[in-house]
């Protein structure tokens, strides 16, 4: 006879890593001096990277043109997403990237990395629970579990905290340049794991 059942887990932890989107963009009726505007933009955040606690996920550039007025413009941007566990590292780039002119910050996305243990703690937690199930199951038709035919996962992952969002020249009219204030931080996250066991039961009787 085959048993068949549902584990689940919920653990809430700390996210501990966390992504910022940089964008830096200019406009120009002449394309290198759009792109130099840039360059210059993205040099200063770069300098602050060299010895930051960050790594550089995806970057993207992107060029588009358009006519006003019987005249050509340019608008070129460059897009970095920019990823780092360490908390001041993020206040640190997320306050550089205020400062910078031309640069729109979006962030911090806090998340709990694939790589944390708690992903394996709440699999193993929901795998107990399917097995539990399909012992009492067994056991109230005076059966026992005599084997696992198959395990697979029905739901793994996390729900990310809602992200604090900047804009740099929003931020600076606002403040002025003081010093920003993230000290709230991230809020806890709740990482979950479902899973489907089927299993086999003996000496079954009703």
């Amino acid at each position: 006879m085959k048993i068949i059942t549902q584990g689940t887990a919920r653990k809430e932890v700390m996210p501990d890593v966390a992504t910022l989107n940089f964008r830096f963009s200019a406009r120009s009726t002449d394309r290198t001096s759009a792109v130099e505007q840039v360059n210059r933009a993205l040099s200063l955040l770069r300098a602050e990277l060299a010895d930051a606690d960050a790594r550089v996920k995806s970057e993207r550039a992107s060029t588009g043109s358009w006519l006003e007025k019987k005249v050509k413009k340019y608008e070129v941007s460059v897009s970095l997403v920019v990823e780092s566990s360490a908390g001041e590292t993020i206040t640190d780039l997320l306050q550089a990237g205020i400062d910078i002119a031309d640069c729109e910050v979006n962030g911090p996305y806090w998340s709990v990395s694939p790589g944390n243990p708690v992903h394996q703690e709440v699999r193993e937690a929901a795998i107990h629970e399917a097995i539990d199930r399909a012992k009492a199951y067994a056991s109230a038709l005076n059966g026992s579990v005599v084997g696992i035919l198959e395990i697979r996962d029905e739901e793994v992952g996390s729900i990310d905290v809602r992200p604090v969002l900047f804009a740099a020249a929003s931020a600076r009219s606002i403040d002025s340049g003081a010093p920003l204030d993230v000290s709230s931080g991230p809020q806890p996250t709740e990482v979950s794991a479902s899973v489907i066991a089927t299993f086999e039961a003996g000496d079954v009787r009703v």
